[in-house]
């Protein structure tokens, strides 16, 4: 295996009322996440990759690695872009930093056929053949990569290492999970929780982190395909992701209006914020969902903080 399995995370970022990172609060969020999993990437669409400028892009990169290097992690730095040049130098930005291990996405101004997504992978990868990737497969992209496709990329590509999915679909998991190929797949729930069922996979944690201990017995039932554990858990997953969505209404709809919340749970100073033009929820809606965790999904709460 090119990639070990366990929980991934993101770590989003904290703009201060200027919109400039509070490396402070950064650090400290870091920090937390370590305590849980080493396996943290940064730039995702939680952790607004696709809206920074290349100055906040370069500073940001510089703290993250910094601080996960300390702590012995191997920094993940995820490249979200239209332009394959510019994701090519960001990439060397990175480099540069001493960052090894790469998220990318495929350019999303206009969905790739499937000529263009092969131009796409050669240009990245054979540019850096001694880094490691992870493929960030998502419909924002405006094509999802196929079981097929992920088997010539994992034969021609050494450097290929693992894959996020966000599907749920589960004749696409089965097609991916009975590859046996030498790269990783990490799932979002609930796809994690049928994908396990097949195979060794990975957890990509969300909503799962409002409390690490529950989240990490959800992804050890799927380790040890105890079925009616990771069911219970993830039914109790599709119900609170429901009042989640519910309880943010129409304050904020990108992916870091709601992870953020996430993490404010654990670091109440953590902002809100999301760079402009983006909305993102006020603090009495996350008050309100913090109430409902602990009424009604108390498993999911954590009363350490």
């Amino acid at each position: 295996m090119r990639f070990p399995s366990g929980i991934m995370a993101t770590c989003c970022i904290p703009w201060n009322e200027k919109f400039v990172l509070d490396e402070k609060i950064f650090r400290k969020s870091i920090k937390e996440i370590l305590k849980h999993t080493s396996l943290i990437y940064i730039f995702g669409t939680a952790g607004e990759g696709y809206a920074l400028s290349r100055e906040n892009y370069t500073n940001i990169i510089s703290v993250f690695s910094d601080e996960m290097k300390r702590a012995g992690a191997d920094p993940i730095v995820g490249v979200i872009g239209t332009s394959l040049s510019e994701i090519l130098q960001r990439i060397q930005i990175a480099k540069d930093i001493g960052v090894e291990s790469f998220q990318i996405s495929l350019p999303s101004w206009e969905a790739l056929n499937r000529d263009e997504t092969n131009v796409f992978f050669r240009e990245v990868l054979t540019s850096f053949s001694s880094s490691k990737f992870f493929v960030y497969n998502l419909i924002r992209a405006g094509r999802i990569i196929s079981a097929d496709e992920f088997a010539e990329l994992s034969e021609k590509y050494p450097n290929v290492s693992a894959a996020k999915i966000t599907s749920d679909s589960t004749r696409y998991i089965e097609s991916l999970m009975s590859l046996n190929l030498p790269m990783k797949f990490f799932f979002t729930s609930p796809g994690y929780a049928y994908a396990s069922m097949i195979n060794d996979c990975g957890l990509l944690i969300s909503l799962e982190s409002c409390n690490w201990e529950t989240a990490k017995e959800y992804y050890r039932a799927g380790v040890n395909h105890d079925l009616e554990k990771l069911l219970l858990l993830q039914s109790e997953l599709g119900q609170l992701t429901r009042s989640l969505i519910a309880c943010v209404g129409n304050t904020g709809h990108i992916d870091g209006s709601y992870d953020k919340m996430f993490q404010k749970l654990h670091i109440p100073e953590f902002p809100l914020r999301l760079l402009p033009p983006y909305s993102y929820p006020p603090d009495s809606i996350f008050e309100s969902f913090k109430e409902i965790l602990q009424n009604e999904f108390p498993r999911w709460y954590n009363p350490n903080h």
